[in-house]
């Protein structure tokens, strides 16, 4: 008698138990978006791009708890990882580029969300404090006043062969700046040099990029522009609104910064990058909150 007692005890015990199981598994929340559909990022390794991604992820993170893939990689590679669906953004462009083959084989194949940052532009820069009744063009480096306030010195970034050459052909075609030497050197040691120029108030003609490091720090004015402006755009992968719901995909076609914007974020990411974004946001959250919420929350 006990033994049977024992087993209905048993059996009972199992049957509450696995009710209540499948109970529990019917009244569990299902696993989030954000943990089943990550976004994956990539985003080309230079300057001005890792900042700006650097927010657009701790939008998508902590404001509309979206979790985040960011991958550092090379155009080529991140292009063709979102054309072919396997990425969902890219960031990394500088456009239009018409005669970029990289950029042809993809763009077709790719969603553009629209201009994130614009008046992308290098060129020749001085100092502000370099009288601009003095240098202000590319005739003024002709006069021996300039000539020997800068050395006969232009600097060049070594790691930018584009603009090398734009330079090289400009001092081959005006006339009088056959004289001046292109001098190459490392981003970073052009920046030093900048730097060491600036507190002795010394003239230095120089390649810059805006926006960049150098031209969030220092007052600097362009001479002469070697590119045209340029736009960088925030790319996705076709499918992409289907993909993800309308909250997500509107903050990413109404994020956009000035160039004043992008070189602050640069400037701070510069110094500290752990909390540069936290900063951003923290002194601009009226554009903050349209990024998020649209043009209604301009009117509240």
């Amino acid at each position: 008698m006990n033994l049977q007692l024992d087993l209905m005890k048993k059996a009972l015990f199992l049957f509450v138990f696995l009710t209540l199981g499948t109970v529990m598994v019917f009244l569990s929340p299902p696993k989030t978006n954000a943990q089943e559909d990550a976004i994956d990022f990539y985003v080309v390794p230079e300057t001005e791009y890792l900042p700006v991604a650097e927010l657009i992820t701790h939008l998508l993170e902590e404001e509309l708890d979206w979790k985040v893939n960011k991958k550092i990689q090379y155009a080529q590679v991140g292009l063709k990882k979102t054309s072919d669906g396997d990425a969902d953004l890219f960031l990394g462009m500088k456009l239009p580029r018409p005669e970029s083959r990289t950029w042809n084989d993809f763009a077709g194949k790719l969603c553009n969300l629209g201009p994130v940052y614009e008046d992308v532009v290098a060129g020749w820069a001085v100092p502000d404090y370099v009288p601009e009744t003095k240098l202000a063009s590319l005739e003024d480096l002709t006069r021996q006043e300039v000539m020997n306030n800068l050395n006969k010195e232009i600097i060049g970034l070594a790691s930018e062969s584009s603009l090398l050459e734009s330079s090289r052909i400009i001092m081959d075609t005006v006339k009088g700046l056959s004289s001046y030497e292109l001098v190459k050197i490392d981003e970073m040691v052009a920046v030093s040099e900048l730097n060491r120029a600036i507190r002795s108030q010394e003239w230095v003609l120089i390649t810059l990029k805006r926006p960049s490091v150098p031209f969030s720090i220092y007052n600097t004015r362009f001479i002469t522009e070697l590119t045209d402006e340029k736009v960088v755009h925030l790319l996705a992968r076709e499918g992409l609104m289907e993909k993800y719901p309308n909250r997500v995909t509107r903050f990413l076609s109404r994020f956009h910064l000035s160039i004043d914007q992008v070189n602050e974020l640069t400037r701070l990411f510069d110094k500290r990058k752990r909390n540069a974004v936290t900063k951003f946001v923290n002194a601009h959250p009226e554009l903050v909150n349209y990024w998020l919420e649209g043009i209604s929350s301009l009117r509240s």
